[in-house]
């Protein structure tokens, strides 16, 4: 069951498997889960059917997930990473059970109390070998960049490793499940933001503790760019060779740096205006400005570009997008 009162209460979910046969059930899961999570293919690991049940709340930019479900394994695959969240992150918390997370040849062991990132433009493994609940959050990748340089560092490692932010963020998130149904909708910016920022110094401490594959001048220049291009996506002429002269820096270099982060200066520039056309796009503010007016706003001087950026980001266009935001029977 679904519900959505923007004057009351923030946009929610609430799914089990219990009523749907048990050879549909992996392909209920399967769709259930590509909306507040991202697209996942499941085995099962016995000879059990699945048993799952899921809850989820946007909350802001950031989609808060509870899930309780039987031994299986999640994986995403490149044909996944295609369809759609190739700009998100997806951090895994367990609150029971156990979890192996592999990505980018690091393997994280996980029990009740410990948590992993991993970058949804990537294949993933995830592998819950007993019963399991663990609480999900999907965020823009972007929202960690700015304040995590080279976040994906920390992909498939145990957070809570000798940190002492983790328990906090853990009893945060718990606390957050316990009383997300009744958060009113004027809230969930407010609430997004700290949780963004919370995540983002948990990850900072335990990157710390990992040894840098960027020096500490080259880590500071990709925030200066990260920086530069978020207080100048307006500027429909902000190109690759304009951040080159503003920071007196050449843009083959900035480039080198950027692999770091799996992109170049033409692709963050392209990731952040779609990102922020999402965002107006779902914004309920925004609905009498049409889409034009919106890209355009964005940065983006070319409409058609725009269309054919958005659809290849999103799989939609984007007064479908904004048509599926606005109604939650479509999410």
């Amino acid at each position: 069951m679904q519900t959505s009162s923007p004057d009351e209460s923030i946009r929610q979910a609430h799914i089990s498997t219990l009523q749907v046969p048990v050879r549909e059930r992996l392909d209920f899961w399967r769709d259930t889960i590509r909306g507040p999570v991202v697209p996942l293919e499941f085995e099962l690991v016995d000879q059990h059917p699945l048993d799952a049940s899921l809850s989820w709340w946007q909350i802001g930019d950031l989609h808060l997930s509870h899930i309780q479900a039987s031994p299986h394994r999640a994986r995403r695959l490149p044909a996944n990473t295609r369809l759609a969240g190739m700009e998100l992150l997806v951090l895994d918390i367990i609150l029971d059970g156990q979890c192996y997370a592999e990505q980018d040849g690091r393997r994280a062991v996980l029990k009740p109390g410990s948590a992993a990132i991993c970058n949804a433009a990537r294949s993933y493994t995830l592998h819950f070998p007993e019963p399991c609940q663990l609480a999900v959050l999907t965020l823009p990748r972007d929202l960690l960049s700015r304040q995590v340089a080279a976040v994906d560092r920390g992909t498939a490692i145990d957070l809570s490793s000798n940190s002492h932010l983790f328990p906090l963020f853990n009893a945060y998130v718990k606390q957050l499940i316990s009383q997300a149904s009744s958060l009113p909708q004027t809230s969930s910016q407010v609430i997004a933001k700290h949780l963004g920022e919370l995540i983002g110094s948990t990850i900072s401490e335990n990157l710390s503790q990992v040894p840098l594959q960027l020096s500490d001048h080259k880590i500071a220049t990709l925030v200066r760019v990260h920086a530069y291009i978020d207080a100048n996506l307006r500027n429909p002429h902000l190109s690759p060779e304009e951040i080159s002269r503003a920071l007196r820096v050449s843009t083959r270099y900035l480039n080198q740096l950027l692999e770091a982060e799996q992109t170049s200066l033409g692709r963050l520039i392209l990731r952040r205006r779609l990102e922020a056309a999402a965002i107006a796009l779902r914004d309920p503010a925004m609905t009498s400005r049409s889409i034009s007016t919106l890209a355009l706003a964005c940065g983006f001087n070319n409409l058609s570009h725009f269309s054919k950026a958005f659809r290849n980001c999103h799989g939609l266009s984007a007064k479908e997008y904004r048509a599926a935001e606005s109604d939650p029977r479509k999410r």
